[in-house]
């Protein structure tokens, strides 16, 4: 992860609530004092979050980071492949993302 690249996209970045939540958890916030923590809630708020993604370089280990911060980020970190290659496959993609949403609305409830 390139921290500059971090710092660069949370004032610059196209953000939403969704990757500002990916950002909090990697810089070591304190997730249960943010007011706005969520997961993706449709096709261009996950695309933001690949974008920081793409953009600060980050890997596997910083997303097993966020489901470890934030809990029911689990199941989103766990299809992250199969989810990015189906970005630009709105019939597939938003199948696959409801069902994880799905999953993802449970274990929020719980958290």
């Amino acid at each position: 992860m390139d921290i500059l690249k971090m710092d660069e996209w949370i004032v610059y970045g196209n953000t939403g609530i969704s990757s500002i939540s990916m950002w909090a958890a990697l810089m070591d916030l304190e997730i249960k004092k943010c007011s706005k923590i969520d997961i993706p809630s449709d096709h261009c708020d996950f695309k933001r979050c690949v974008e920081l993604y793409e953009y600060a370089g980050l890997n596997k280990k910083d997303l097993h980071k966020i489901s470890i911060e934030i809990h029911f980020w689990k199941p989103l970190i766990d299809n992250w492949d199969e989810l990015v290659s189906l970005i630009d496959d709105h019939a597939s993609f938003r199948k696959l993302f409801n069902k994880v949403r799905t999953c993802c609305i449970n274990l929020k409830k719980a958290y």
